[in-house]
């Protein structure tokens, strides 16, 4: 199933800790905020991968982990729009950074998870 995808999963959530300690470190704190933002949605990946792992076949759980990515980049999209219709450039600055990392984790998801 997704065993190479969950490591890969947790590789990129000890990083981005990491990272986030380091940024902290060097006082660089935006940059540290939005590294943790990365983590989480490693994290929340790593959660559904988990939850999907529980699905009786493997085509389920892909479908499951799959779906449910599809719908956080629906709902973030969503976020990110709102923001810019409000001029809250911040907060779509953090939906992108969302959606790149979720691009990221389908794009792993392609090539690591094994039938």
């Amino acid at each position: 199933m997704g065993e190479s995808l969950r490591e890969w999963l947790d590789d990129r959530v000890g990083r981005s800790a990491g990272c986030e300690r380091a940024l902290r470190e060097d006082g660089r704190d935006d940059e540290a905020t939005l590294e943790r933002i990365r983590g989480n949605v490693f994290d929340i990946a790593r959660t559904v991968l988990g939850v999907a792992a529980r699905q009786d076949e493997d085509g389920a759980a892909r479908a499951f982990f799959t779906g449910r990515m599809g719908r956080l980049h629906g709902e973030w999209s969503a976020a990110r729009e709102r923001a810019l219709e409000h001029g809250d450039e911040g907060s779509a600055h953090v939906e992108q950074v969302k959606l790149e990392v979720l691009s990221e984790v389908l794009r792993a998801t392609d090539d690591l998870w094994v039938v």
